[in-house]
């Protein structure tokens, strides 16, 4: 067993080292409340996964003073509740606080009805007016989900054909947000591929980060991992040398599950600059520039990044 951050001098510890500071009276609501649950997604963090490093950061941006303040009046719910909305989802009911807290957001008041339901979800004393969803039952929210198919329009696609298999990047929109459509197809002939039987993996803006950290060979690889409504899809990046490799793999496949292409220098540029592109998408009125260089203080340093 890993007996590692079993104190809390140790978590503090463990968190500076990952540049994440939360205080030391949310630290003890969390031992009392999930100490395990905590625990597992710090060290799984340390030792490079890099969706519980997302997670840890969001969490200590929910704790912060000003948030919680907001969240306590507006919402009436106590300490421990918070804790439990924050270890449950901690991506989604993080992002979420904020915009709560943040009136002019366009998302304000659908995000404001979700929490309603979530806190009532995790709260075994609410009232049965408000909860919607049976006790210990976290309600589904749009921003979990993901099309398992292409979808709306594509603005911008680049195509990388390998001898066996063709990938297919498309920038496109999901319920309101940017994101790429990756197809991974089989070739059944000279410059033919069957992409109406494609593996279809759709990346958010923090995987788009991450797939340009790996073309930009400022991080080795990449695993994205658990996609799709069976969570069985996955999707490597790796740099070997001048090359790039890419895997796009559906367990539930009985046929050509995994799909493999490598992408010469120069299709690795056209693929980097089209990732550039869907990320001012993602981010819009935020300089390129300013994208890309946060993209690289996060992403150069010797860590293989699992999502």
């Amino acid at each position: 067993m890993d007996e590692r951050y079993t104190s809390l001098n140790s978590v503090i510890e463990g968190l500076a080292g990952l540049g994440i500071t939360i205080p030391r009276q949310w630290l003890l609501v969390i031992a009392n409340q999930s100490r395990d649950s905590f625990r597992n997604i710090l060290v799984s963090a340390v030792d490079g996964d890099n969706s519980h490093w997302v997670a840890l950061q969001h969490i200590e941006k929910a704790l912060e003073p000003r948030v919680v303040e907001c969240i306590k009046t507006r919402f009436n719910i106590s300490d421990e509740l918070i804790v439990s909305a924050l270890l449950e989802r901690p991506v989604k009911a993080g992002s979420a606080f904020q915009i709560a807290c943040d009136e002019a957001n366009a998302k304000h008041q659908q995000v404001i009805a979700w929490l309603e339901t979530l806190f009532a979800a995790l709260n075994p004393h609410s009232q049965p007016a408000m909860a919607e969803t049976k006790s210990g039952q976290v309600p589904s929210v749009a921003t979990d989900s993901e099309p398992d198919e292409p979808v709306g329009k594509s603005y911008k696609s680049r195509h990388v054909y390998g001898s066996s298999f063709g990938l297919c990047f498309n920038l496109s929109s999901y319920r309101g947000k940017a994101g790429v459509m990756v197809d991974a197809a089989v070739a059944i002939g000279p410059d033919n591929y069957a992409w109406n039987d494609a593996i279809h993996i759709w990346l958010n803006e923090m995987e788009i980060a991450a797939c340009l950290a790996v073309l930009r060979k400022w991080q080795p690889r990449i695993e994205l991992n658990n996609h799709g409504p069976r969570r069985d899809k996955s999707l490597v990046m790796e740099s070997q040398g001048a090359k790039v490799f890419v895997k796009v793999g559906e367990r539930s496949r009985k046929q050509h599950g995994l799909r493999a292409v490598q992408m010469l220098p120069g299709q690795t540029t056209a693929v980097a600059i089209f990732m550039m592109d869907a990320l001012k998408e993602c981010y819009p009125g935020v300089p390129l520039m300013e994208i890309v260089e946060t993209i690289r203080a996060n992403f150069e340093h010797p860590k293989v990044v699992n999502g």
